[in-house]
């Protein structure tokens, strides 16, 4: 016999087990509750994160436009290096 949904909500929550695993829906993983939660991403630095913040407050006009100049630091970068810059998107006239 299978409990309520309800019940078998509170049961997920509370054990904090997928309601498949629970069901036997899928193969459950051996001592899973044991391990180790993946590690964090190691955080970005503090002037990308406020860089990011920043460009997130822009239009899409906006965007678009440091998007290109973006590019084009990059591209004069490879060019300065002596290497050809890789071929881009046709420029608007």
């Amino acid at each position: 016999m299978l409990p309520s949904v309800p019940t078998l909500k509170k049961l997920c929550e509370i054990l904090r087990i997928p309601s498949d695993v629970l069901l036997g829906l899928t193969p459950a993983q051996e001592n899973f509750w044991t391990k180790e939660t993946p590690a964090r991403p190691t955080e970005e630095p503090v002037e990308i994160r406020r860089l990011v913040r920043t460009v997130k407050k822009l239009e899409p006009a906006e965007f678009r436009l440091l998007s290109l100049i973006a590019t084009g630091l990059l591209r004069l970068r490879i060019v300065r290096q002596g290497r050809p810059a890789p071929p881009g998107p046709p420029r608007p006239s």
